[in-house]
């Protein structure tokens, strides 16, 4: 995946609707286009380090306020094959490590094969790392927006965050 800020400015946005407001912005513009094949590694090394900042400072401090982190992918779902062994290592990584946070790929585009995007999500089989250790937690969640073309809107949010709950919940019960 290539790393880039759909917000013009480069700057974080506030919430939700910040976000929303920036994609509009981007796509009504014409500022990016789906290309493939990505490579995922770069961008979770990044998100994985901001994790471990704010993890550490926690670890510190008892009393800080947590911060837990949600890693939004949109993708046309292919991968360039040098880096899906690097991509799982990472996302086993943050796992294994009860990093805050959590992955939600979005599958994009005309591309109809998620299957690698499946194996990250992990729900049916886990993943390994190039150790054959197994996530301890589960980080991801898929979904592939094809499969909500003919249904309302809040169908997509639904299945989108439906794993997120759990998962922050999981960080921490650690």
């Amino acid at each position: 995946a290539h790393d880039f800020p759909v917000n013009p400015n480069g700057q974080e946005v506030d919430g939700v609707s910040g976000i929303e407001q920036s994609y509009l912005t981007a796509i009504q513009s014409n500022a990016f286009q789906l290309s493939g094949p990505c490579c995922y590694s770069p961008i979770l090394t990044k998100a994985i380090n901001e994790t471990i900042i704010a993890h550490n400072e926690v670890m510190k401090d008892p009393n800080s306020d947590i911060q837990y982190f949600i890693l939004l992918i949109l993708t046309n779902g292919q991968c360039c094959e040098q880096d899906k062994q690097p991509t799982k290592n990472l996302l086993i990584y943050a796992s294994n490590n009860k990093l805050p946070l959590s992955i939600i790929i979005v599958g994009i585009g005309d591309n109809q094969n998620f299957d690698f995007l499946n194996e990250l999500d992990g729900d049916f089989d886990p993943i390994k790392d190039d150790k054959g250790q197994i996530a301890k937690r589960d980080i991801v969640q898929l979904v592939a927006m094809k499969d909500f073309v003919k249904k309302v809107r809040h169908e997509l949010s639904r299945d989108t965050l439906r794993e997120i709950p759990i998962q922050c919940v999981s960080y921490v019960d650690k």
